[in-house]
C-alpha cells in the first residue's frame, strides 16, 4: 500500500516549478493515461508517435491529482502541475521513490550488448541459484521471482513496472537480480533510479539503427550505462572493439574492471574448448591459471563467451570458481536461444532468435562447427518490418555464403509488404549464390519446406523469432511459434514417410 504525499515525492526529482496543491496522497504513477486511477500522478512523456501532453486532460478525468509535464498544459486548477526539464527522468525517479528504491535491497547485475544478453542473464541466475541465493531475473524471454515466472512486455520494462517488479522481489526476499538492459531502456532513462551492483558488456554489432541512426550513437548509449555507474565492477568483453574502448575508458573511471575473452590479455578466458551438439567443455582460466573444468549443457562457440561473461560477473561479486562451474553445469537453454527441437529424425532442427547480421553469422558458425563438414545447413530466416533496413542485404549475404540452402521468408513484416522486405534481403546475395536460395513468403510453408528437404545429418536452422509466439502484420497480430511449427512439420514428415 503506497502511503506518500505528493510533496514527499517531489523531493526526489529536479523540477522547475510547481502549481497547485502538493499535499494530496498519491496512490500510483503512470505515463499511460489509460492506466490512470483515482489519486494517480500522470507523467507526460513525448514518444515517437504520440505525445503524453495531449492526453493530460484524459488522465485528469480518470482521477489524476497531479500531472508532470515539460510544457504548459490546459488542465483544471485543482490538479497540480509539476514542470520538469526531462519527463522520462522524472518518471523513472518518481517510480523508484514511490517504492522506496527497492533495488537498494538486492544486488542487481545489469547485462547489455547486442547479442548474448538473454543467455548471459540466465547463466548468472543459474550460478547464484546453485550457490544458494534467492534469485530474480528480468529479460526478453521471461521475468522470474525465485521459481515464479512473470509475463514479459519489453526487454527492460517501463520505469514504474520495473520498480514495481523490484518491489515484488524485495517482498519475496530476492538477493540477486540478473537483468537485461536494452539500449532503448538506457536512452529512454527507464533504468534511472536503479541501483546496480555490477555491469556486463557482451558485444556490439549492427542493430536498432532505425532508432539510434548510427553505430556511433548506438555505442555511446551502451557505454553511457557504464560511465554513469563508475562505482561498480565493469565486466567487459575484451575481444570486442567497443569492449576495448570501454576498457580504456574504464581504466580511469571504473572502481574495478574485469575483462573476459579468448585473447591472452583477458583476465578470465577459456582454454581447451570442445563444442559438441548438446554441450561445451572448456578449462576456465583466471590470470593465466586454470581454476575450473566447465561443462555447459548448451552448444555453440558464442555460448563460451556468454559463460565467460557470467563467470566474470559472478566472480566480481564473490562467487568461487568451483561454485561458478557447478552453476554452469546446471544451466538450462533459454527458450529460443539455439534451442534444439527434439525428434527421432536423423537431422537436427535449431530455433534461434538471431535477427542481426552478427547474430546470424554466430549461429551459422555454431551450426557449421557441429556439422564439421558433414551434412548440409538449411537456413530459414527473414527480417522484421519497420526496422533497420540496412541489415537486410547483409543478412542475405551471410546466409547465402555460409549455408548450403537458404529459404527466405517473412519475420514480423509489421506495416511493410513482406515481398518488399524479401527483395531487400535478396539484394545482398551474389548472383552466383542465388541458385541455393528459395523464396517462400509464408513462414509456416517455409519451415515445412526446409524440414521436408532435410536429409540425414543435416541441420535446419530457423532464425529470427526464437522465443516469440506471434507474427505481426500490417493489420493484425497472429499466434506463431517457430518451435511449434517445426514440431508440426516433423510430425507431418513422419506421416508422409510412414505412408
Amino acid at each position: 500500500m503506497i502511503n506518500l504525499k505528493l510533496a514527499d515525492l517531489l523531493k526526489e526529482i529536479p523540477y522547475k516549478d510547481v502549481k497547485g496543491n502538493t499535499y494530496l496522497e498519491v496512490s500510483g504513477i503512470t505515463s499511460n493515461s489509460m492506466k490512470v486511477e483515482e489519486g494517480y500522478v500522470f507523467v507526460c512523456i513525448k514518444g515517437t508517435n504520440v505525445d503524453g501532453h495531449d492526453f493530460a486532460m484524459d488522465a485528469v478525468k480518470k482521477g489524476a491529482i497531479a500531472v508532470v509535464c515539460e510544457r504548459e498544459i490546459d488542465i483544471p486548477h485543482n490538479v497540480a502541475k509539476i514542470f520538469v526539464e526531462d519527463s522520462r527522468e522524472a518518471y523513472a525517479l518518481l517510480s523508484a521513490a514511490i517504492f522506496k528504491y527497492p533495488s537498494k535491497y538486492m544486488k542487481v547485475i545489469g547485462v547489455t550488448g547486442t547479442n548474448g544478453k538473454t543467455t548471459t542473464t540466465h547463466l548468472i541466475e543459474s550460478i547464484f541459484r546453485k550457490a544458494g541465493f534467492k534469485t530474480g531475473l528480468i529479460g526478453t524471454v521471461r521475468n522470474k521471482i525465485g521459481d515464479d515466472v512473470i509475463p514479459v512486455t519489453h526487454t527492460t520494462p517501463d520505469s514504474y513496472e520495473l520498480q514495481s517488479l523490484f518491489d515484488a522481489m524485495r517482498r519475496e526476499n530476492v538477493e540477486i537480480v540478473s537483468m537485461e538492459v536494452s539500449s532503448h531502456a538506457i536512452d529512454q532513462k527507464r533504468i534511472v533510479g536503479t541501483n546496480f551492483s555490477a555491469l556486463v558488456f557482451t558485444n556490439l554489432s549492427q542493430d536498432h539503427l532505425d532508432y539510434h541512426l548510427t553505430m556511433e550513437e548506438y555505442a555511446r548509449v551502451k557505454m553511457s550505462l557504464f560511465i554513469n555507474n563508475p562505482d561498480v565492477p565493469w565486466i567487459v568483453n575484451l575481444d570486442d572493439p567497443v569492449g576495448e574502448e570501454l576498457y580504456s575508458i574504464g581504466k580511469s573511471k571504473s572502481s574495478r574492471l574485469v575483462t573476459y575473452g579468448f585473447g591472452k590479455n583477458a583476465e578470465i578466458r577459456a582454454d581447451d574448448i570442445n563444442v559438441d551438439i548438446g554441450s561445451i567443455n572448456f578449462k576456465l582460466i583466471f590470470k593465466d591459471k586454470p581454476v575450473a573444468a566447465v561443462y555447459l549443457p548448451l552448444t555453440g562457440i558464442f555460448n563460451v563467451y556468454n559463460a565467460l561473461a557470467a563467470a566474470s560477473a559472478c566472480h566480481s561479486l564473490g562467487i568461487s570458481f568451483e561454485q561458478i562451474a557447478a552453476g554452469l553445469r546446471e544451466a538450462e537453454t533459454p527458450p529460443g536461444r539455439f534451442e534444439m527441437i527434439k525428434s527421432d529424425e536423423s537431422f537436427f532442427v535449431i530455433v534461434d532468435y538471431a535477427h542481426t547480421p552478427d547474430g546470424l553469422k554466430n549461429v551459422i558458425d555454431a551450426c557449421l562447427g557441429i556439422l564439421k563438414g558433414n551434412g548440409r545447413l538449411i537456413t530459414v530466416f527473414g527480417c522484421g518490418g519497420d526496422r533497420d533496413k540496412d541489415k537486410r542485404p547483409k543478412m542475405g549475404a551471410i546466409a547465402a555464403s555460409m549455408s548450403s540452402l537458404v529459404i527466405v521468408t517473412s519475420d514480423n513484416p509489421r506495416s511493410e509488404e513482406p515481398e518488399e522486405i524479401i527483395d531487400d534481403i535478396l539484394k545482398g546475395i551474389e548472383e552466383d549464390l542465388k541458385y541455393k536460395v528459395i523464396v517462400e513468403v509464408d513462414r509456416k510453408k517455409a519451415i515445412f519446406k526446409a524440414i521436408e528437404m532435410a536429409r540425414s545429418g543435416d541441420i535446419v536452422l530457423i532464425a529470427g523469432k526464437g522465443h516469440e509466439n506471434y507474427q505481426i502484420f500490417k493489420d493484425r497480430t497472429v499466434h506463431f511459434d517457430d518451435r511449434e511449427v517445426a514440431k508440426e512439420a516433423i510430425e507431418e514428415r513422419k506421416r508422409k514417410i510412414a505412408f
